[in-house]
């Protein structure tokens, strides 16, 4: 049997990367898997994205990779091609001016995306998502622990979910997937599931159903650390239980 992958890939979004581990977990994980080389990767289907328009750093009160070019008092949102041609895009000596050992990581593993053919962009909110992305479509949309950083008590996080599979919509096809994962303790199930986030609304209302769900364990995508909302700090969520949902966007009957 031929294995040989023909590097046609679906292609995919990744909304919320926080420190892009994910996205690093994910290739290494499917290349390794199918055996592609740099031209055929995975890497190249990849759209990966945070909501910051640029890394900041409260240890050491840095900002970086800020891919908004001023140029004579207007911005411009600089491409993975043009930063290959004028690295000096993305600031005078970003890839020396960050010695924060917290930066260093991200900075380098954002670098090695971009070579590997990965359209890293900044500042994207997925609850307006679709006017980034305006004109485009994804096969496949991904977005790990979803949070705002509020309490679980303000119920902020079903309007959030909600109005995120809205613009999901926007841009994709019917077939379409999102693969969105949560956390799930084992004692928490239903809280989490229902309460926390309701992911029964929001899809539903969206034009998505529920297809299949799954454990996201750690030995599954080695490498991937969950980054806590608005900080470098790793979350120990992984320990405790996550799981994938995975939602398909529905055909609409003219019947």
């Amino acid at each position: 049997m031929n294995n040989l992958c023909s590097g046609q890939h679906k292609s995919r979004l990744f909304v919320g990367e926080g420190n892009f581990s994910f996205t690093e977990a994910f290739i290494q994980k499917h290349d390794k898997k199918a055996g592609h080389d740099a031209k055929s990767s995975l890497a190249h289907s990849i759209t990966a994205t945070d909501l910051p328009s640029c890394i900041q750093c409260i240890s050491c009160l840095a900002t970086t990779m800020d891919l908004l070019k001023t140029d004579g008092g207007k911005k411009s949102e600089a491409t993975s091609s043009q930063i290959d041609e004028d690295p000096d895009v993305l600031g005078t000596n970003w890839k020396t001016t960050y010695p924060c050992e917290d930066h260093s990581p991200i900075v380098k593993r954002i670098e090695n995306l971009r070579k590997q053919g990965v359209d890293i962009v900044l500042g994207v909110d997925a609850t307006t998502m679709s006017t980034k992305f305006e004109g485009r479509k994804f096969d496949r949309i991904h977005w790990n622990c979803p949070h705002d950083g509020s309490n679980m008590r303000e119920q902020t996080l079903p309007p959030l979910i909600e109005q995120f599979f809205k613009e999901c919509s926007k841009i994709q096809n019917p077939g379409g997937r999102v693969h969105i994962s949560i956390p799930q303790p084992l004692e928490k199930k239903n809280l989490y599931q229902g309460y926390v986030y309701d992911l029964s609304r929001g899809p539903r209302q969206a034009g998505y159903a529920l297809v299949k769900k799954r454990k996201l364990e750690k030995d599954r995508y080695p490498g991937y650390q969950y980054m806590q909302t608005n900080s470098f700090e790793k979350a120990s969520i992984l320990d405790k239980g996550i799981r994938e949902f995975v939602f398909e966007k529905m055909r609409m009957s003219h019947s």
